[in-house]
């Protein structure tokens, strides 16, 4: 049996990364992000991890009206085992958007779970309604956003960029919304594993009750990629390959 190592709480993933100090054999992380990793692949699996867990819900789907702003609280995370039982990650965030048009909507995020382990974390986006919904065929919405994370003490911050498309239908009285979509995380440093991206498909529903919104969203994190390599007991619909988080979003209109 593999006995992990508990390392300082202040030595986050980007430390890792940034000054290649990875340990000889598997480590427990106590960041906010509770995980294992393998020596080998260890960029590829980094990033793998990063995916996982600091991954949130589509921050947005369909864009704000002109001028509307939109304030949101988000809970959930990547399924794991834990003592025996099935539970999402409990990672929590806010986000805030503005409608700068009614096809275009900016919007930041700040990830409260990982500040009360010392880390800031954070995002800043814009979406972009491509295409409108005419009958069945769904309405597309594309978004950029830019992820940013440092140790509050150390510092070491990294940086990485993010492509989401969503392809969404708003039915009865546009009271429910249905969409389903991908998001793209970018990380260069992957190309020594001969990748440059994770793909995270994703599903999500919506219902809309005067200026609130009530949404769940399943993701399936990294699916071409094999757990069994992470001694995380992560929980996937797929077996071995990724993990599936699950989100709830509250949001309210004003």
């Amino acid at each position: 049996m593999v006995m992990a190592t508990v390392m300082n709480p202040m030595m986050t993933i980007t430390h890792l990364l940034r000054n290649n100090k990875l340990p000889k054999r598997p480590v427990r992380f106590l960041t906010g992000r509770f995980l294992y990793i393998y020596e080998m692949n260890k960029i590829l699996y980094l990033s793998l991890i990063i995916s996982f867990l600091s991954c949130a819900p589509s921050r947005f789907v369909s864009p704000l009206n002109k001028t509307e702003s939109a304030v949101s609280f988000n809970f959930g995370g990547a399924l794991i085992d834990y003592n025996g039982a099935t539970i999402p990650v409990p990672l929590t965030s806010f986000t805030y958007g503005y409608g700068l048009n009614d096809k275009l909507t900016v919007f930041t995020g700040l990830h409260t779970t990982s500040l009360l382990f010392n880390n800031f974390q954070m995002e800043v986006g814009a979406l972009k309604q491509v295409k409108v919904q005419n009958a069945w065929v769904p309405a597309i919405s594309s978004a950029l956003v830019f992820n940013y994370v440092t140790e509050l003490q150390e510092g070491n911050p990294k940086l990485w960029p993010q492509l989401d498309a969503n392809a969404f239908w708003n039915v009865i009285n546009k009271k429910h919304q249905i969409h389903l979509g991908y998001s793209l995380w970018v990380d260069f440093k992957m190309i020594e594993d001969n990748r440059f991206a994770i793909i995270n498909p994703h599903i999500g529903y919506t219902y809309k009750i005067k200026s609130w919104d009530i949404g769940t969203e399943i993701k399936f994190l990294a699916p071409g990629s094999d757990n069994s390599k992470l001694f995380v007991p992560y929980q996937s619909l797929l077996g071995d390959r990724g993990a599936t988080g699950i989100y709830v979003n509250l949001s309210k209109r004003f």
